[in-house]
C-alpha cells in the first residue's frame, strides 16, 4: 500500500509505476538484432535507437520488468481539461509521427520485416499480419482523429480573444 500526498493545481492524471529485474530470465547477449531491425525502418522516433536499446536491454544482464497502472483522472475546477493543455498537444503531435510510422510498416513491402521481428516469441506470422492489417489501419486512423482533435483544440484556444 502506498500513502502519498500530491499537490495538484490543474486538471491532470495520476498513475503508479514500478520496475525491477525479471526473476529467472537469462541475460541478453546483444541488442544488435533489434538495432538492425529497427534501423532498417528509418523511423524519426529512433534517432538514438542503439543507446535507447542498450539502456533498456542492459546486455549481459537481465532486462528490467515494469508495470504501470491505469490513469486516475483529476479535474480541478477553473482549469482547462487535460486535452486542452499544451503538454497534451505536444504529445499528440509526437504520437501522430508514431502512427504514421506504424501505418508505413503495415505496407506490403514492409510486412515481411514485421513478421520477422527479432527475439524469442516476439514475432507475428505473416498470415496474422495480413489478416489483421485492415483492423490495425482502422485503429490507427481512429487514433489519428483523436490526436488531431487535441491539436486543433489548442489552436482554437490560442486564437480566441
Amino acid at each position: 500500500m502506498i500513502d502519498a500526498s500530491v499537490p495538484i493545481s490543474a486538471s491532470t492524471w495520476l498513475a503508479a509505476r514500478i520496475s525491477g529485474e525479471k526473476v529467472g530470465e537469462r541475460p541478453a547477449d546483444s541488442v544488435e538484432g533489434f538495432v538492425t531491425y529497427i534501423s532498417r525502418m528509418g523511423r524519426k522516433a529512433d534517432v538514438n535507437i542503439r543507446q535507447t536499446l542498450e539502456n533498456a536491454a542492459r546486455p549481459k544482464q537481465t532486462r528490467e520488468s515494469a508495470a504501470h497502472t491505469a490513469p486516475i483522472y483529476v479535474t480541478v475546477a477553473g482549469t482547462p481539461p487535460i486535452s486542452e493543455q499544451n503538454p497534451a498537444r505536444q504529445i499528440a503531435k509526437a504520437r501522430l509521427d508514431l502512427l504514421d510510422d506504424l501505418a508505413n510498416r503495415l505496407a506490403d513491402a514492409n510486412l515481411r520485416d514485421m513478421a520477422r521481428f527479432p527475439g524469442s516469441g516476439d514475432g507475428v506470422s505473416m498470415e496474422d499480419l495480413r489478416r489483421s492489417r485492415g483492423d490495425l489501419l482502422q485503429a490507427i486512423q481512429n487514433a489519428r482523429e483523436v490526436y488531431l482533435k487535441i491539436i486543433q483544440i489548442g489552436f482554437m484556444h490560442r486564437e480566441a480573444p
